[in-house]
């Protein structure tokens, strides 16, 4: 069978567009939109050139694809955008059939380990509703998911919060992860998310939702956390100061805390399964990364080098 596997965005809000084709199985090509555009991430972009490239790499034509397949499991209309943009660019469509986002991310991870179990793990800032989810993975039964973390409790839309309170945009939370060393994590950051013995608890009363937030390049926060930190945010072209690298060094610290919570809560009562396969955009913190595995909880931890949205 040959797939199209394809991500791509019919918002502003969707990024880093791809395509990749399988063929039996076997990845016959991936590329990103952004390599052909030279635009970062492609922010709310089809991926019309990636496709192109993908099907010429894979030596095959759009006659030539059984399936169609692409996240947006829940948007509406999300199908019939995809297929008119094929049936303009190559006049055929493909069966399509749409997953869910964070699937997707769990898919990435997992089968592309190689393993043959584990404990499985998403989590971004949102995708198909939802903001991560938790799953037991294995070759013979598939993925199972044990929890979907709602968009109200997103530790994804924490950092990215924080990234833009510090003076950063959308795509800068590796900025933030830079700067934390430079700090003392010693604000207190409970208040909008609080370490819980599950996970975390999320405030969205410090996200902007008046008037709501409707573009990735607009800041993310609301006067809450300004008010809380008895701070102003840091402009854009402001020099960082010692409270914003204390602010980006608690930051890490409260996404780090967080996370070990999840982990824990779910991997000490499954000993058995000593793999974890992790995607999502927070997958890319490579210093939480560095934290779970110094729990000694996994003998070998898969993230794969497409764990953000390029990877759906």
């Amino acid at each position: 069978m040959i797939v199209l596997g394809l991500h791509g965005g019919i918002t502003i809000n969707q990024h880093e567009p791809a395509a990749a084709t399988p063929i039996d199985g076997a990845l016959a090509a991936v590329c990103e939109e952004e390599r052909y555009l030279r635009n970062k991430s492609c922010y709310g972009l089809l991926p019309f050139y990636a496709i192109r490239a993908a099907l010429k790499q894979a030596g095959i034509e759009m006659a030539d694809v059984d399936l169609v397949v692409t996240p947006g499991e829940t948007y509406d209309g999300f199908e019939a955008v995809i297929a008119d943009m094929l049936r303009h660019e190559y006049g055929r469509v493909p069966p399509i059939r749409r997953v869910h986002h964070q699937l997707a991310h769990l898919a990435t991870a997992f089968y592309g380990s190689g393993l043959e179990d584990g404990l499985c793990l998403s989590l971004d800032a949102s995708g198909d509703g939802s903001a991560g989810f938790v799953a037991e993975a294995s070759k013979t039964d598939g993925i199972k998911v044990l929890e979907d973390i709602p968009n109200s409790n997103s530790l994804g839309m924490f950092y990215t919060t924080m990234t833009h309170f510090l003076g950063f945009t959308d795509g800068d939370e590796y900025k933030v992860m830079g700067l934390a060393p430079y700090g003392r994590p010693d604000i207190d950051l409970s208040p909008f998310l609080k370490p819980a013995v599950e996970g975390w608890r999320l405030d969205r009363d410090f996200i902007r939702s008046n008037p709501p937030v409707r573009s990735p390049f607009e800041p993310l926060y609301s006067s809450k956390l300004a008010d809380t930190l008895r701070q102003p945010n840091r402009r854009p072209t402001e020099p960082l100061s010692g409270f914003h690298k204390d602010l980006a060094a608690s930051a890490q610290k409260t996404l780090e805390e967080a996370l070990l919570r999840l982990v824990e809560h779910w991997a000490k009562p499954r000993p058995h399964l000593r793999n974890l396969c992790y995607a999502g955009g927070v997958a890319l913190n490579c210093v939480a990364n560095y934290r779970i595995r110094k729990t000694g909880l996994f003998d070998r931890i898969y993230i794969p080098p497409v764990a953000s949205d390029r990877g759906l």
